[in-house]
């Protein structure tokens, strides 16, 4: 009896490229003022850029991997949500403190 087996080749060999989100683009993107990015990326507390045009003299042309973006809306989303969670635990005990 002759067995018949399935080869499943993958969609793709490559990954899926990803989309490279602008300087000019970023505050539409991710709802900040362009100046607000620019001091959290002073501060450090945005993700790095990727310079598109290593050879340039100077900063040249930046920009962000989508992938890098939403990872960090996630991570500043769930920080807000633990503030928040801490910030209402804070104040019932506050409010039971009263009784």
């Amino acid at each position: 009896m002759v067995r018949e087996t399935k080869v499943t080749e993958p969609a793709s060999t490559y990954p899926r490229p990803q989309k490279i989100i602008r300087r000019k683009d970023l505050p539409q993107y991710v709802g900040l003022h362009r100046s607000v990015i620019i001091e959290m990326i002073q501060a450090g507390t945005f993700p790095p850029g990727i310079r598109l045009n290593p050879s340039a003299k100077h900063s040249g042309a930046l920009g962000w991997l989508e992938s890098t973006i939403h990872q960090w809306q996630q991570e500043r989303a769930r920080a807000v949500e633990e503030e928040m969670r801490l910030k209402n635990r804070k104040l019932k005990k506050t409010w039971f403190d009263k009784i």
